[in-house]
């Protein structure tokens, strides 16, 4: 194909003979005069379009429009209408049929086999091979990543497709990834991130070194409790939890399990249980080596009550209960005493008393340190040289509260009285007389405290009469009585002992009757209940035959459910005489919850038992001889909170002359008690009772 040598020119007439070439010379459709471009050119002008000498614009000098010399109107310069089918028809003389001298069959001087001037293989005259069969010849593929040449491939014709990623073996033996890059090559063997077993997969001689460890690698490491533990790699390459040591004899708790040297015998220098000498359980310090102390190496403990252990090794078992340091005497040396009383009154004892001979058995009154030594004066409750008789006792938070009787001088009998003492020790107002207004003798008392006023029952004799009854009077807190005293029986023969309680709803009593004449007596042991206003509520009953005789006592005490009870008793056959101290529970109706307990175990004369609640268990207190002469003790029990002898009684004073008159109370932390020693001169003596509660 021939190639065109014409430049475009900017505007059609630039160059001379452009308005009459027949071309487009500025290529933009139009040709010749036809162009804005070639108006007012001289050939446009004459009328003569392509300057031939005709009057056409077929650039040919012939009258009609066609591009020959003949006006036959076929493409040649012969003179018939048969194009060059006629015999002679090549009027160029160029071996061709046709009117042109070039050499293809077309009517055109080229040889681009096109009927058009130009050397393009196109039919247009512009130079250009804008056909669609010229733009695909003219595309070619390059590698970018795109089908350039439009044949439905990329890339084709080169090693591989610009960004594509294929699998490939790596150096180290891995899969790792080849890329295509730039000039459509492979590029390097990329190997893969680094994974989680065993192997080097990206090649930089190092295994699963991007994690925090290869397994089955083992290390150390430090505990939750601080020892130093061993960790391992897992699966995943990553640390399991520190695992803690077996323990050592180190004093630490290295196993984590919250106790040091807990597979040993002790832990190091911790103090640690061990068995004495004796074989109770005492303590001491774990030696180096984690073992128990020796028996010589282990601390005596103190003694434990009710456990039947000899604990701190004195060659006594359960001495608990038994008396804290020596005993102190109340009164005054020289004088005999009778029945005591002892109260607690938050940090200090009260104590009141009846004195003999040479007093005549005056009433008298003292305080006590908590350690039991005496503070300040003794008081005289009533008049010297009048027969008197302390009987009850108590403390109401404020004060203290005393009933005695002492016998009127004008009849012979005893009344009634009532006085009170502050917590300094001094005696508040004038005594009151109870019974001025009942004829005949009243004696042997209690006295308890309500809260808001005393409760006060007593034994009344009438004038000139055998038997007698129990009465009941109230006073307030200030000192006077309320009301009349008012009878609690009706067909009593001799009683004795009478002991009040109060529930914090209603009294409940108890008292012993006798009946019979010697040598055949009875001792009825009886109850019966009363409301805060002293009105009887319902009808007294007997509880048991005490099946004794002489006289004897009772104490009660309410414990916030039930009644106790301690009681004498004669249960030997055969009608002998010899008391033992026994132990009832009751109900808050007066009934019997279980069995008597019998708590004194000898076969001896037992008498005065007094009663103390500790808040858990009863504390019992009693005098006991043995052959009713002057060989006797004063002894001790501690009774379960059902009714069970948790401590039998242990002594509280040596073997040696009668004890009498006991009485007992409980301090928040021990027990205080008092008896008379029935010696030459029957001295009041004070203890402290107790330490293991």
């Amino acid at each position: 194909m021939a190639c065109s040598s014409h430049e475009r020119s900017e505007f059609e007439g630039d160059e001379a003979g452009e308005c009459s070439d027949g071309a487009d010379n500025d290529r933009d459709g139009l040709f010749d005069c036809d162009d804005d471009g070639c108006t007012g050119s001289p050939v446009c002008e004459a009328g003569d379009g392509d300057a031939d000498g005709d009057s056409d614009v077929d650039g040919d000098a012939d009258a009609d429009a066609d591009e020959d010399l003949d006006v036959d109107e076929d493409m040649d310069d012969d003179a018939d209408a048969g194009g060059d089918a006629d015999a002679g028809g090549d009027a160029d003389a160029d071996g061709e049929a046709d009117s042109d001298a070039d050499a293809d069959d077309d009517p055109d001087p080229d040889v681009d086999e096109e009927t058009d001037a130009d050397v393009d293989e196109d039919i247009t005259v512009d130079g250009e091979a804008d056909s669609e069969e010229d733009e695909e010849a003219l595309r070619v593929e390059v590698c970018n990543g795109l089908d350039d040449d439009d044949d439905g491939e990329v890339d084709e014709g080169f090693e591989c497709v610009l960004g594509e990623m294929e699998g490939c073996g790596t150096s180290c033996g891995s899969e790792g990834t080849v890329t295509c890059v730039d000039g459509c090559s492979w590029g390097a063997c990329e190997p893969p991130p680094e994974e989680c077993n065993g192997l080097d997969e990206d090649c930089d001689d190092e295994v699963d070194e991007d994690f925090e460890c290869i397994p089955p690698e083992a290390g150390p490491c430090v505990t939750d409790c601080g020892s130093e533990g061993t960790r391992t790699c897992g699966d995943d390459c990553l640390w399991a939890e520190c695992e803690p040591p077996g323990e050592e004899c180190n004093g630490l708790d290295d196993d984590c399990d919250g106790e040091p040297d807990n597979s040993f015998g002790c832990a190091q220098g911790e103090l640690t249980s061990c068995t004495t000498v004796c074989g109770s359980t005492g303590t001491g310090l774990c030696s180096d080596d984690c073992t128990v102390p020796s028996r010589s190496d282990c601390d005596i403990p103190v003694e434990i009550c009710g456990n039947r252990v000899d604990d701190d090794c004195d060659g006594y078992t359960d001495p608990r209960g038994g008396r804290i340091g020596d005993d102190v005497v109340v009164a005054d040396p020289t004088t005999e005493t009778s029945i005591s009383h002892v109260v607690w009154a938050e940090g200090q004892f009260g104590v009141v008393w009846t004195d003999g001979p040479p007093r005549n058995y005056q009433v008298h009154f003292r305080r006590l340190s908590s350690a039991g030594f005496p503070m300040g004066p003794i008081l005289n409750l009533s008049p010297l040289g009048v027969h008197s008789l302390a009987t009850g006792f108590v403390w109401t938070g404020s004060e203290f509260g005393v009933v005695w009787w002492q016998v009127r001088d004008e009849t012979g009998y005893p009344a009634l009285y009532f006085g009170r003492i502050s917590s300094e020790g001094a005696i508040v107002g004038v005594p009151l007389c109870l019974t001025d207004g009942l004829a005949g003798g009243s004696s042997y008392a209690d006295v308890v405290w309500t809260g808001f006023e005393y409760g006060i029952i007593f034994i009344h004799q009438e004038e000139g009469a055998w038997d007698a009854e129990l009465y009941f009077a109230r006073v307030s807190a200030d000192g006077v009585e309320i009301g009349d005293e008012a009878p609690l029986t009706d067909a009593c023969y001799i009683p004795y002992s009478p002991r009040l309680v109060w529930t914090g709803a209603e009294y409940g009593f108890a008292w012993t009757d006798r009946h019979g004449e010697p040598p055949v007596e009875v001792h009825d042991l009886w109850f019966g209940q009363a409301t805060a206003a002293g009105a009887l509520i319902g009808s007294p009953r007997r509880i048991c035959d005490r099946n004794s005789s002489g006289y004897t006592s009772i104490s009660m005490i309410w414990n916030g459910s039930a009644y106790g009870l301690a009681y004498v008793a004669d249960r030997t056959p055969g009608g002998l005489i010899e008391n033992d101290i026994y132990f009832m529970l009751l109900d808050s109706d007066g009934m019997a919850l279980g069995e008597e307990v019998r708590v004194s175990e000898t076969l001896a004369w037992s008498d005065s038992p007094s009663l103390a609640w500790n808040g858990e268990e009863f504390g019992l207190a009693w005098a006991w001889s043995a052959t009713r002469t002057r060989d006797g003790e004063a002894y001790f029990a501690r009774i379960s909170s059902d009714g069970r002898l948790l401590m039998p009684g242990v002594g509280l004073t040596p073997r040696s002359t009668q004890r009498k008159f006991t009485d007992l109370t409980w301090t928040g932390l021990n027990y205080g008690v008092v008896w008379t020693d029935n010696g030459l001169d029957q001295q009041l003596h004070f203890a402290r009772v107790g330490g293991c509660w």
